[in-house]
């Protein structure tokens, strides 16, 4: 039955536990009158909120069954309250209620103030062997202070709410579900909010984090998440990461700041194990980033640059005549360098770049008639008509400081004629980076599916049009990209004509530059494959199709070895290489290009993280590799030195080519694009046909996720029980295709 107990009038107070007061006034419910009472009770209810006493807890109290303690306020830091059997334990008061730790393991804990404050030690209704318990902090007119929030659970996690009308500070918050579903969370005060940092990770699928302040956010410390992240909040699952909101009052004035949480923002990055904003940078106004948003007020439009055509008419320069070209370095202050403008000179300047980052050196530079023989000799070797596009920004004063003002220029070089520069009137470097990142952001939103769209004709109009006319009259179907820094995380597949995507005209790929870059055309249908991955790992999500993977490139699509999970070692991979000379490596496994120096960026072996500086150890480039493909990788977009290392990624592998992607797209995302990649590769002439017939492929939808069943191409693969449970999947959205970019020479 339940149990009521209240005090004899509206002024007593009681006492929870301890010995007996001695006090009139005070209803004592000593220690041992409470272990008096028999385990049983539906629930037990002490005190009276119309009471204008306090209950008080004396030293360490423990329930067996649902318990509610209510009063005008509650008053507990004199020890632990404990829940055991199937307590719950709920605290419910006018006034102010103030608390020490509180334990019950695996179940419910509910904690509310009508009018006052609420201030707590630890919390924790953590399970090491079943379900958290949920947490639920109200506070209808105070603040609520805490330390530790944990509803952690050895399956799923517990939710935990924490919503007051001033302020929330509390340190580290944990809702994570080892083996199941990650507990979301919720945060809501008109106030500043403060924890220490936020894991609402999953095995399965991650909890939500939603936080909505009028204020400011700051998460202060850091963890490692599961998928190897340095992380402030970590949503990661294996099978999905949770959404991630941010609601909070910098409208537009004050920035949010991922890597720097002294006034609004986090110590680290947020993550959602597909997507993750990395540090260090700001947002002063909305920010989507996939299922991770940050949100204050809209930027304000991008004002759109004067129509190319008719008016003003872009007329082609020879290059023979000099101008100034800057090029930014690696570092946060952007340091420009002058040189004249002929082919040679812009290579000697992104050549350059690239050493800085990569610790080479001594690159000799290609003449503008080696780059015209070498386009020679592919288009007779394989009859693909190949063109080189290098995109700068030049000052538009006399200023030696790279300025917003700086115009986009364009030289286009060809196997023929001489290059030819264009000017694009009206896109300013302001214009043209502010609509990049709108243009990365949008295309990783698919909840907003149309939304890239705007921006990605903005920049087909600024990047091909100019040249469109000069392409078609000499048929020309290759284009490679030479670009400056913050714009080699571009996803160039997915740019638009209105009508049109690229693609749809051209094969399209990235270069460093091409003094860096082995362009020597051997065919490659007949070359052997070893393909090495790994489903599992300690700190990352799991791939679990890499199995899948592994077997459909070896045992249905090509020749060659494979290795899994405890053979995917760095002596494996470097003794089967020097073994036989494998011209095609694939390396299904988790690889990340973050900020900062090389040695920040590695790709996950089973045995450990091969950092891009000692890539080179593996022999890769004697004999080269002639494709090197990472399946699973990502860029910290919109980062310098991330690009510089994403970019540079053939060069840094000694390799003639690499494939990788910008952005985790997810485990049978990336299954259905190779599968059918490696079909397009037995027939094509060039590594970059075969990307654009299967980025074509998937956006027709003939490379989708049917009936438990991945279809691709000729191909019809039955998929893994764990993804049978998937629903079915359309990929023609280009955040599925886009992300993979040719990295090297095309050819």
């Amino acid at each position: 039955g339940n149990l009521l107990i209240e005090p004899l009038t509206p002024t007593q107070s009681i006492q929870v536990g301890g010995t007996d007061s001695g006090s009139n006034n005070i209803l004592d419910l000593t220690g041992t009158e409470l272990s008096l009472l028999q385990n049983g009770f539906t629930s037990i209810a002490i005190g009276d909120t119309n009471s204008n006493g306090t209950i008080t807890l004396a030293g360490n109290t423990t329930f067996f069954d649902p318990v509610t303690l209510r009063s005008n306020s509650i008053n507990h830091t004199a020890g632990i309250l404990i829940g055991e059997d199937d307590a719950t334990i709920t605290l419910l008061a006018n006034q102010n209620i103030t608390t020490g730790d509180i334990i019950n393991s695996g179940r419910a804990i509910a904690i509310t103030s009508l009018q006052g404050n609420i201030e707590t030690g630890t919390i924790d209704s953590s399970s090491a062997d079943a379900n958290g318990g949920n947490l639920t902090l109200q506070s209808s007119q105070g603040a609520i202070t805490t330390g530790n929030l944990n509803s952690s659970g050895a399956t799923d996690g517990g939710n935990i709410i924490v919503e007051a009308s001033t302020q929330i500070t509390t340190e580290q918050i944990n809702s994570s579900g080892k083996t199941g579903r990650g507990g979301s969370v919720f945060l809501d005060p008109s106030g500043d909010i403060q924890v220490d940092w936020i894991n609402a990770e999953g095995g399965i699928t991650g909890g939500t984090v939603d936080i909505t302040t009028q204020s400011f956010f700051r998460a202060t410390d850091t963890f490692t998440a599961a998928d190897g992240n340095e992380a402030s909040i970590s949503t990661v699952g294996d099978s999905n990461g949770g959404a991630i909101t941010i609601r909070h009052g910098g409208n537009g004035e004050i920035p949010f700041d991922v890597g720097n949480a002294t006034t609004n923002g986090t110590a680290a990055a947020i993550t959602s194990g597909n997507f993750t904003i990395a540090p260090e940078q700001s947002f002063l106004f909305t920010y989507t980033e996939g299922n991770i948003q940050i949100i204050s007020i809209p930027a304000p439009p991008i004002n759109p640059a004067p129509p190319i055509n008719p008016t003003p008419p872009i007329n082609p320069i020879d290059l023979i005549e000099p101008y100034q070209f800057f090029t930014p370095l690696i570092s946060e202050e952007i340091l420009p360098v002058t040189v004249d403008t002929t082919v040679e000179e812009i290579e000697a300047s992104f050549t350059r770049e690239f050493e800085e980052h990569l610790g080479i050196s001594d690159t000799p530079i290609v003449s503008l008639e080696t780059a015209r023989t070498r386009l020679k000799e592919i288009e007779q070797a394989i009859g693909v008509k190949p063109v080189l596009i290098y995109v700068f920004f030049t000052p538009t004063t006399a200023s030696l400081e790279p300025q917003l003002t700086d115009n986009l220029e364009l030289v286009l070089v060809t196997a023929q004629d001489k290059p030819i520069r264009y000017r694009v009137p009206g896109a300013t470097r302001e214009q043209v980076l502010n609509t990049v990142q709108l243009f990365r952001h949008a295309i990783t939103n698919i909840i907003d599916s149309g939304a890239y769209q705007p921006p990605a004709q903005q920049l087909y109009q600024w990047l091909i049009a100019p040249l469109e006319a000069d392409l078609q009259a000499q048929g020309i179907n290759n284009l490679t990209f030479i670009l400056e820094t913050d714009l080699r995380s571009l996803p160039l597949a997915a740019l638009h004509d209105g009508t049109n995507f690229i693609i749809e005209k051209y094969s399209i790929n990235l270069m460093p530059s091409l003094s860096l870059t082995d362009t020597r055309y051997v065919g490659i249908n007949n070359t052997k494959m070893l393909a090495m991955g790994a489903a599992e790992f300690t700190d990352q999500n799991s791939l679990p199709a890499v199995p899948m993977e592994l077997s459909t490139l070896i045992g249905q699509l090509w020749e060659g070895k494979s290795f899994l999970n405890e053979e995917f070692t760095f002596n494996q991979l470097q003794s089967a290489r020097n073994t036989q000379p494998f011209g095609i490596v694939h390396l299904a496994t988790h690889g990340e290009f973050r900020p900062g120096k090389l040695s920040n960026s590695y790709i996950q072996l089973w045995d450990r993280k091969l950092q891009l500086d000692q890539i080179r150890e593996l022999g890769f480039h004697n004999p080269p590799v002639e494709l090197l493909v990472l399946s699973a990788c990502r860029t910290a977009l919109g980062d310098a030195e991330a690009e510089l290392g994403f970019a540079g990624l053939a060069v840094s592998a000694g390799v003639k080519s690499a494939l990788g992607s910008l952005w985790y797209i997810s485990d049978e995302g990336t299954l259905a694009l190779m599968s059918n990649f490696y079909q397009q590769l037995q027939k094509s002439s060039i590594k970059a046909e075969a990307l654009r017939q299967t980025q074509l492929a998937m956006l027709r939808g003939e490379v989708r996720l049917e009936n438990g069943k991945l279809i691709s191409g000729n191909l019809t693969i039955l998929s893994s029980p764990e993804l049978q449970e998937l629903e079915d999947k359309n990929l023609t959205h280009p955040y599925y295709w886009s992300a993979f970019t040719l990295i090297g020479s095309p050819w």
